[in-house]
Protein backbone atom coordinates (compact mmCIF):
# COMPACT_ATOMS: atom_id res chain seq x y z
CA UNK A 1 0.00 0.00 0.00
CA UNK A 2 2.90 2.31 0.80
CA UNK A 3 4.39 1.82 -2.59
CA UNK A 4 1.12 2.72 -4.69
CA UNK A 5 0.87 5.64 -1.75
CA UNK A 6 4.56 6.43 -3.33
CA UNK A 7 3.86 6.15 -6.63
CA UNK A 8 0.92 8.19 -6.29
CA UNK A 9 2.20 11.24 -4.90
CA UNK A 10 5.39 11.01 -7.50
CA UNK A 11 3.18 11.27 -10.46
CA UNK A 12 0.55 14.30 -8.65
CA UNK A 13 3.98 15.68 -7.81
CA UNK A 14 5.95 15.83 -10.47
CA UNK A 15 2.86 17.08 -12.33
CA UNK A 16 2.31 19.83 -10.06
CA UNK A 17 6.00 20.92 -10.04
CA UNK A 18 5.95 20.87 -13.97
CA UNK A 19 2.55 22.99 -14.04
CA UNK A 20 4.49 25.15 -11.05
CA UNK A 21 8.04 25.58 -13.63
CA UNK A 22 5.90 26.48 -16.74
CA UNK A 23 4.05 29.35 -14.54
CA UNK A 24 6.99 30.83 -12.84
CA UNK A 25 8.75 30.95 -16.38
CA UNK A 26 6.05 31.91 -18.17
CA UNK A 27 5.62 35.16 -15.93
CA UNK A 28 8.43 35.93 -14.49
CA UNK A 29 11.86 35.75 -16.84
CA UNK A 30 12.49 37.68 -19.92
CA UNK A 31 12.73 34.66 -22.00
CA UNK A 32 9.33 34.13 -20.93
CA UNK A 33 7.86 37.53 -21.44
CA UNK A 34 9.67 37.40 -24.51
CA UNK A 35 7.57 33.92 -25.48
CA UNK A 36 4.60 36.11 -24.42
CA UNK A 37 4.85 38.82 -26.80
CA UNK A 38 6.01 36.54 -29.44
CA UNK A 39 3.07 34.80 -29.33
CA UNK A 40 -0.11 37.08 -28.80
CA UNK A 41 1.38 40.35 -30.03
CA UNK A 42 0.65 42.09 -33.03
CA UNK A 43 3.70 43.34 -33.90
CA UNK A 44 5.90 40.20 -32.84
CA UNK A 45 8.46 40.60 -35.13
CA UNK A 46 12.28 40.07 -34.32
CA UNK A 47 13.38 43.66 -34.48
CA UNK A 48 10.29 44.97 -32.52
CA UNK A 49 10.97 42.06 -30.09
CA UNK A 50 14.87 42.77 -30.00
CA UNK A 51 13.87 46.63 -29.35
CA UNK A 52 11.71 45.89 -26.84
CA UNK A 53 14.05 43.65 -24.88
CA UNK A 54 17.55 44.82 -25.57
CA UNK A 55 18.72 41.99 -26.74
CA UNK A 56 18.51 38.97 -29.13
CA UNK A 57 14.86 37.37 -28.28
CA UNK A 58 16.12 33.99 -29.62
CA UNK A 59 19.44 34.28 -26.60
CA UNK A 60 16.68 34.96 -24.07
CA UNK A 61 14.38 32.05 -25.22
CA UNK A 62 17.13 30.06 -25.04
CA UNK A 63 18.85 30.94 -22.03
CA UNK A 64 14.95 30.02 -20.38
CA UNK A 65 15.35 26.69 -21.74
CA UNK A 66 18.43 26.23 -20.41
CA UNK A 67 17.12 27.66 -17.06
CA UNK A 68 14.52 25.00 -17.10
CA UNK A 69 17.06 21.90 -18.50
CA UNK A 70 19.53 22.72 -15.95
CA UNK A 71 17.73 24.12 -13.11
CA UNK A 72 14.36 23.27 -12.91
CA UNK A 73 14.26 19.61 -14.44
CA UNK A 74 17.10 18.13 -11.73
CA UNK A 75 15.14 20.24 -8.80
CA UNK A 76 11.84 18.51 -9.52
CA UNK A 77 13.53 15.35 -9.75
CA UNK A 78 15.24 15.63 -6.51
CA UNK A 79 11.95 16.61 -5.03
CA UNK A 80 9.84 13.91 -6.06
CA UNK A 81 12.74 11.25 -5.67
CA UNK A 82 13.06 12.55 -1.86
CA UNK A 83 9.00 12.62 -1.41
CA UNK A 84 9.29 8.81 -2.59
CA UNK A 85 11.76 7.98 -0.50
CA UNK A 86 10.71 9.11 2.58
CA UNK A 87 7.08 7.43 1.84
CA UNK A 88 8.08 4.18 0.60
CA UNK A 89 11.09 2.78 2.67
CA UNK A 90 11.05 -0.66 1.08
CA UNK A 91 10.79 -0.03 -2.43
CA UNK A 92 11.89 4.08 -3.08
CA UNK A 93 13.74 3.38 -6.06
CA UNK A 94 11.23 1.23 -7.90
CA UNK A 95 8.34 3.68 -6.72
CA UNK A 96 10.40 6.86 -7.95
CA UNK A 97 11.12 5.22 -11.30
CA UNK A 98 7.23 4.68 -11.48
CA UNK A 99 6.34 8.20 -10.23
CA UNK A 100 8.88 10.40 -12.57
CA UNK A 101 8.23 8.34 -15.56
CA UNK A 102 4.56 10.10 -16.55
CA UNK A 103 6.71 13.57 -16.29
CA UNK A 104 9.80 12.08 -18.38
CA UNK A 105 7.57 10.95 -21.05
CA UNK A 106 5.74 14.39 -20.78
CA UNK A 107 9.31 15.61 -21.56
CA UNK A 108 10.16 13.09 -24.43
CA UNK A 109 7.14 13.54 -26.18
CA UNK A 110 7.60 17.59 -26.57
CA UNK A 111 10.52 17.17 -29.06
CA UNK A 112 10.37 17.11 -32.84
CA UNK A 113 11.69 13.09 -33.43
CA UNK A 114 11.84 14.44 -37.44
CA UNK A 115 14.54 17.28 -36.46
CA UNK A 116 17.80 17.18 -38.26
CA UNK A 117 19.67 17.41 -35.29
CA UNK A 118 20.36 13.90 -33.86
CA UNK A 119 22.64 14.80 -31.22
CA UNK A 120 20.53 17.21 -29.75
CA UNK A 121 17.95 14.91 -30.28
CA UNK A 122 19.70 12.38 -28.19
CA UNK A 123 21.53 14.92 -25.82
CA UNK A 124 17.66 15.41 -25.16
CA UNK A 125 16.99 11.75 -24.54
CA UNK A 126 20.52 12.20 -22.07
CA UNK A 127 18.85 14.63 -19.77
CA UNK A 128 15.84 12.86 -19.13
CA UNK A 129 18.04 10.06 -18.15
CA UNK A 130 19.87 12.14 -15.89
CA UNK A 131 16.83 12.97 -13.89
CA UNK A 132 15.85 9.77 -13.70
CA UNK A 133 18.94 8.54 -12.02
CA UNK A 134 18.79 11.79 -9.80
CA UNK A 135 15.09 10.63 -8.52
CA UNK A 136 16.22 7.36 -8.23
CA UNK A 137 19.26 8.47 -5.94
CA UNK A 138 17.24 11.05 -3.96
CA UNK A 139 14.63 8.31 -3.55
CA UNK A 140 17.53 5.42 -2.02
CA UNK A 141 19.51 7.62 0.11
CA UNK A 142 15.80 9.63 1.55
CA UNK A 143 14.63 6.25 2.60
CA UNK A 144 17.99 4.60 3.51
CA UNK A 145 18.09 7.45 5.87
CA UNK A 146 14.53 7.25 7.27
CA UNK A 147 15.62 3.31 8.33
CA UNK A 148 17.10 2.02 11.55
CA UNK A 149 20.85 1.46 11.52
CA UNK A 150 20.54 -2.25 11.49
CA UNK A 151 18.70 -1.71 7.62
CA UNK A 152 15.28 -2.32 8.93
CA UNK A 153 12.10 -0.02 9.12
CA UNK A 154 11.42 2.25 12.18
CA UNK A 155 9.59 0.38 15.21
CA UNK A 156 6.94 2.94 14.90
CA UNK A 157 5.27 4.92 12.33
CA UNK A 158 3.45 8.56 12.89
CA UNK A 159 4.41 7.29 17.36
CA UNK A 160 2.72 4.39 16.87
CA UNK A 161 4.43 1.56 18.02
CA UNK A 162 4.31 -1.59 15.58
CA UNK A 163 4.47 -5.27 16.59
CA UNK A 164 7.01 -6.99 15.18
CA UNK A 165 4.46 -8.98 12.42
CA UNK A 166 3.35 -5.81 11.15
CA UNK A 167 6.40 -4.11 10.54
CA UNK A 168 7.71 -3.03 6.91
CA UNK A 169 10.27 -5.16 5.85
Amino acid sequence: MRTFLAIALGVVLSMILFVAEGFFVFNFTKGGQVTQDALFSKNATDSALAQKYGGDPFELARSTQRLQKFVFGPMIAVVVGLLVGFVDRVRPKFSAGLGLTPWILLDLFHLNWQQACKACLGGDIALDAVYLALGLIAAHYCARSVRDRNGTAPNSIAGATLAGSARPR
